[in-house]
C-alpha cells in the first residue's frame, strides 16, 4: 500500500464527521461528539493515542465519578498504559475490520472489536465504551486501574 500522506485512524469519516472532529479538537465542543458511532469513537481513541492528545483522551474516558483529575490521570496512563496503547495503535493501523458486538452490547453498552488479519492468523482487540451525556466513552480507567494494580504488586 503506497501512501501520500499521513496514516489517520479517521480517513474513512466523511467530511462532516471530520469536521465535527475538528471543532472538537479545536473548540473543545463536546456537542460534536453525540453524533459518532462506539465504532468511531474507538478510531477517534486510537488517532488521540499518537497524538498523544492525552487533553482529549482524559475527555472520551468514561468518568462514572471515578476519574481523577486530569493531571493525575495523564500521569498514570503514561507510566502504565501508553506503551501498551501505543503498540495496539501501531499493530491494528491497518485494520481490516471494526464492529459492534450486538450480542453483548446495549443501548448504554457497546462492546466494539477491531480485527486485523495476517495469512491465517487473526488477531482483535475489544474495547468497551459507555454512553455518558449522550456520547460513547471508552472504559479506559478500569483498564488503566487493573494495569496499575498488576504494576505494584511486582
Amino acid at each position: 500500500m503506497d501512501r501520500e500522506y499521513d496514516f489517520t485512524y479517521i480517513e474513512d469519516f466523511s467530511e462532516e464527521k471530520r469536521a465535527l472532529y475538528e471543532d472538537y479538537l479545536s473548540n473543545g465542543n463536546n456537542n460534536s461528539l453525540k453524533a459518532f458511532t462506539p465504532e468511531e469513537m474507538v478510531l477517534i481513541m486510537m488517532n488521540l493515542i499518537f497524538e498523544h492528545n492525552f487533553d482529549k483522551l482524559y475527555e472520551i474516558t468514561y468518568n462514572n465519578n471515578q476519574l481523577p483529575d486530569k493531571g493525575i490521570f495523564i500521569e498514570e496512563y503514561i507510566n502504565y498504559l501508553l506503551d501498551e496503547q501505543i503498540q495496539d495503535y501501531l499493530m491494528y493501523r491497518y485494520y481490516d475490520s471494526i464492529s459492534l458486538n450486538k450480542d453483548t452490547s446495549t443501548e448504554s453498552i457497546a462492546v466494539v472489536q477491531l480485527e486485523i488479519i495476517f495469512g491465517s492468523s487473526h488477531y482483535g482487540k475489544t474495547f468497551a465504551l459507555l454512553k455518558e451525556n449522550s456520547i460513547w466513552k471508552v472504559d479506559l480507567y478500569n483498564y488503566l486501574k487493573e494495569k496499575k494494580a498488576k504494576s505494584e504488586e511486582k
